[in-house]
């Protein structure tokens, strides 16, 4: 789990000018962080996609908000979450040595040899790979398989309609989690900046609100 903290500036000043109002200086500040959070998320997600090579929505579903009251004027935005499945990075490919991907943005596409992929009766889309390691034919050092016909030597069942499926064991292939790249400082540095400067914008704001609804 990653998370981080902002400053938060102007709370004496806040609680001066909402001293009349019962709760006033409560109300105000819970809702300015409050406002503050949503825009932490989808700053967030914008910076580690500029970085990551994934959909802002597969970022999102790591992030988990935690939203202040007037009795507890705390809130965070933490990342939680397991690594990425290698089919939900964008841009992915096949091609006859296995499956393409390009983690990062800006890197070069990499070939993952004898991956494959397939999309699960769940609708998940991902990126396989069979054990083909233990079976003879295969060359750890250039991890290419070395005779022709290999695919006939795998232990397989004949189906009525699908031809062979393979018993082999397989295995979803995964990348980094989002908490990793959440939990860099210079990475998220930019975002830290901006939710300081927004939540002082939004502190001034909603104790206008408050005043003008106290009427």
């Amino acid at each position: 789990m990653s998370q981080f903290s902002v400053e938060v500036r102007g709370i004496p000043e806040v609680k001066a000018m909402l001293s009349n109002i019962k709760n006033g200086a409560n109300k105000a500040i819970c809702r300015a962080l409050n406002e503050t959070v949503k825009g932490v998320k989808t700053d967030s997600a914008k910076k580690i996609t500029e970085k990551f090579n994934v959909a802002q929505k597969t970022v999102k579903r790591d992030f988990k908000s935690h939203n202040a009251t007037y009795s507890n004027l705390s809130a965070k935005v933490e990342a939680k979450g397991k690594p990425v499945p290698l089919g939900k990075t964008l841009r992915t490919g096949q091609k006859a040595a296995g499956a393409t991907v390009i983690v990062k943005k800006g890197s070069e596409r990499k070939t993952i040899f004898h991956a494959f992929k397939a999309t699960m009766r769940s609708g998940h889309k991902g990126i396989f790979t069979r054990d083909y390691t233990q079976k003879k034919g295969y060359k750890k050092s250039t991890r290419k398989l070395q005779k022709k016909g290999f695919y006939a030597h795998l232990p397989g069942e004949k189906t009525g309609f699908a031809g062979v499926n393979y018993r082999l064991p397989i295995q979803e292939l995964f990348t980094s989690r989002v908490p990793d790249v959440f939990g860099n400082v210079e990475v998220m540095k930019p975002v830290l900046k901006k939710a300081s400067e927004r939540l002082e914008k939004n502190m001034s704001h909603e104790a206008d609100w408050v005043l003008e609804n106290a009427r």
